[in-house]
C-alpha cells in the first residue's frame, strides 16, 4: 500500500519519505568496510555519504519518537509515511483492516485520519478499498496542502505536542524577531533554535 502510494504523489510532483520500524535492527554496512569498522570502535553515528544518495546510521534510544526523526531528517518532505509505530501518539494515522486478520480499529479516534478496508466499517472517518490509491492519495495530498505550518517543540528530545493556536503563536514570535535582525530572508522556509541550558555543576566549573 505505503509502494503504490509514493509512486503515484512522486507522479503528481510531491516529496515523499518513507520511515520502516525494525523490530529486530538492520544493517547497511559490510563487514571489514570502514563505515562498519567505525561503528565497531563505537562512534555513535555513521554518515555514508555518495554523489546520489545520503544515509545517516546513529545510535539512539528504541523509545526515541519517530516523529523526531521525521521532523530531523525529512523536514522539507511534504509527506512522510511512518510504518509500524502504531503506538506513537500524535501522528496522523490509517489504519488498514483485511477481513480474517484485522477487523477492528484499534487507532483513537482522535488520532485516525482514514481507514483502508475490504469490508465495510461504520466509522466517522473516511473508509477506502485497497484498490482506491488514486484516492486515497487525492485524500493525503489534500491533506498535506491544508497545512500551512508546522511547528515542533523538542524538549530533551522529546516532542511535545502543540495545538494550532499555539503554534500560531510560535511560529508568528519568531518571524517577527527574525524580521528584525539583519541579514535573514523576509521568508524564510525553516526555522531551528536549540537553547542548551548548562546544569548547577556547570555552572560551579
Amino acid at each position: 500500500m505505503i509502494e503504490q502510494l509514493i509512486a503515484e504523489l512522486k507522479r503528481r510532483g510531491l516529496s515523499v519519505a518513507a520511515i520502516k520500524h525494525c523490530s529486530r535492527g538492520f544493517s547497511l554496512d559490510q563487514q571489514g568496510k570502514d563505515s562498519w569498522r567505525f561503528r565497531e570502535a563505537g562512534s555513535d553515528g555513521v554518515g555514508l555519504v555518495s554523489p546520489k544518495e545520503v544515509a545517516i546510521v546513529q545510535r539512539r534510544s528504541d523509545t526515541a519518537e519517530d516523529l523526531v526523526l521525521a521532523t530531523s531528517y525529512f523536514r522539507n518532505m511534504d509527506i512522510v509515511f511512518v510504518e509500524g509505530r502504531h503506538a506513537v501518539k500524535h501522528i496522523p494515522k490509517v489504519e488498514l483492516l483485511r477481513q480474517g486478520v484485522a477487523e477492528r480499529v484499534t487507532t483513537p479516534i482522535e488520532e485516525l485520519a482514514a481507514v483502508v478496508s475490504d469490508f465495510d466499517v461504520n466509522i466517522p472517518r473516511p473508509v477506502f478499498h485497497f484498490s482506491q490509491i488514486n484516492e486515497v492519495a487525492n485524500f493525503l495530498e489534500k491533506d498535506a496542502q491544508m497545512e500551512e505550518s508546522r511547528v515542533v517543540l523538542q524538549i530533551d528530545g522529546a516532542v511535545i505536542p502543540l495545538n494550532p493556536f499555539v503554534q500560531n503563536i510560535f511560529e508568528n514570535m519568531l518571524l517577527g524577531m527574525m524580521r528584525s535582525l539583519k541579514d535573514t530572508q523576509p521568508n524564510p522556509q525553516s526555522i531551528s533554535l536549540h537553547i542548551i541550558r548548562k546544569n548547577k555543576e556547570d555552572e560551579k566549573l
